[in-house]
């Protein structure tokens, strides 16, 4: 493949486009770059795809195959115009399509699966048993790494060692646009979201600074944040609770009620320093957590630095 001549297209969705640093490493090494994130305040929509349609093209991904407009609708994010990855693929036609994850549970959901094979390569950050289904079942797989984790990175520097990454955070949202979940943790915890630029969230995240919480900026690397932290909060089944328990960091996951607390339990890691609780519960323990009358456990980290090289050699063979 003449690599020069292609257009390289890295596709994702507000937190779900993990593909950042690889599409700024390719830039770099002056490869044709095109990346296109719809919650971006920088997306201009998807007039370039007319241009490069039936042209060569390598498409790259990491949001789900099916999410587009109408579904993400149904789980609460509006006035977004958003196409799915497998519409675009099917528009432009290119010449190989790639897969790499945004978060880490899973790799790529079960009812995705009957699709997997419209993908030519599947790059992935560790090998499991969903590694191998997918490379029995469907296409090519490589393992090059977890993207978070890589020598790009800027250092992070903060002064807190607890911070809460909020998951479900629409289905949390009341009538006013509060979000109940930060009724459950105290004040002085920093909040870490997503980069997302949509009317209601952003309102949200008004009101709770209004309530006297503090938010990080969106742009921190989230790994770096987890590494340099005494202990992650979030709720649910987030990747956050699976990227920290791999990387060895204690994690308490609030059972919020968006599944039954026997749904999650199956769903979360069976380790000694994830630490699911009640709603009621968590307040409680971040205290006595700062009070130095819990001891935290702790784990091995697991999560390999991304290899770039590897990752473009693969991307453009």
């Amino acid at each position: 493949m003449n690599n020069r001549n292609i257009k390289y297209i890295f596709y994702g969705f507000g937190s779900a486009y993990s593909l950042e640093p690889l599409a700024k490493y390719m830039h770099s090494k002056e490869y044709d770059v095109l990346e296109m994130n719809p919650a971006s305040d920088n997306f201009s929509g998807y007039g370039d795809l007319k241009e490069i349609k039936n042209k060569n093209t390598v498409f790259l991904t990491s949001f789900h195959p099916l999410l587009d407009t109408e579904n993400l609708a149904r789980s609460g994010i509006k006035n977004f115009n958003c196409a799915a990855p497998l519409e675009i693929i099917d528009y432009i036609k290119p010449i190989k399509s790639i897969y790499y994850p945004h978060d880490l549970t899973p790799f790529y959901s079960n009812d995705e699966m009957p699709w997997c094979n419209l993908f030519d390569l599947f790059l992935l950050p560790y090998k499991n048993n969903l590694f191998y289904r997918i490379k029995s079942e469907c296409c090519n797989v490589l393992e090059v790494g977890w993207i978070k984790n890589n020598k790009l990175n800027k250092k992070v520097d903060i002064d807190n060692n607890i911070i809460y990454f909020p998951s479900n955070i629409y289905y949390g949202m009341d009538e006013s646009n509060r979000i109940k979940w930060f009724d459950y943790i105290p004040r002085t915890i920093p909040i870490k979201t997503g980069n997302v630029s949509e009317a209601k969230f952003n309102k949200a995240v008004e009101l709770a600074k209004n309530d006297g919480y503090t938010f990080l900026e969106s742009s921190l690397n989230i790994f770096q944040l987890i590494h340099n932290s005494k202990l992650i909060i979030t709720n649910g089944v987030s990747s956050i609770v699976t990227e920290s328990a791999m990387s060895g960091i204690p994690v308490v996951t609030m059972l919020d009620g968006i599944e039954t607390d026997e749904s999650y339990l199956k769903q979360l890691p069976k380790l000694d320093w994830v630490y699911p609780l009640k709603l009621e519960e968590v307040k409680n323990f971040i205290i006595k957590v700062q009070e130095g009358k819990i001891m935290l456990n702790k784990g091995p980290n697991l999560l390999k630095e991304f290899d770039f090289e590897k990752a473009v050699e693969a991307i453009t063979e």
